[in-house]
């Protein structure tokens, strides 16, 4: 691994982190109780775990430092997708709550 990449790395992770804040904040403002920050299970990472009435809300948050004419979704690949459906059902499952629901919000 070069300095520069390094470098790079570092600054993609602070963006990141500032963002997952912001979109935390945001939320909260917006009524959701912030139960979990990056939540790690062997099937992969939630930025935001959020409470919103009876139902879980499992947050991937995308920073970034220009503005991306495309829409957020079409910024996901299929393989993080399959990532953040896994993660939320073993979140569900560890919970052993069937009667909160659960979806899947991209900030």
């Amino acid at each position: 691994m070069t300095a520069a990449f390094g470098i790079i790395r570092a600054r993609k992770i602070k963006l990141g982190r500032k963002g997952e804040r912001l979109a935390g904040k945001l939320l909260e403002m917006q009524g959701y109780q912030l139960l979990v920050r990056n939540w790690k299970h062997p099937a992969g990472e939630i930025d935001l775990i959020c409470r919103d009435g009876n139902n879980l809300v499992f947050v991937e948050v995308k920073t970034r430092h220009y503005r991306n004419d495309l829409d957020l979704y079409s910024n996901l690949s299929n393989r993080q997708k399959r990532r953040i459906k896994r993660s939320g059902t073993a979140y569900l499952k560890k919970l052993n709550c069937p009667e909160l629901g659960g979806r899947f919000d991209l900030i």
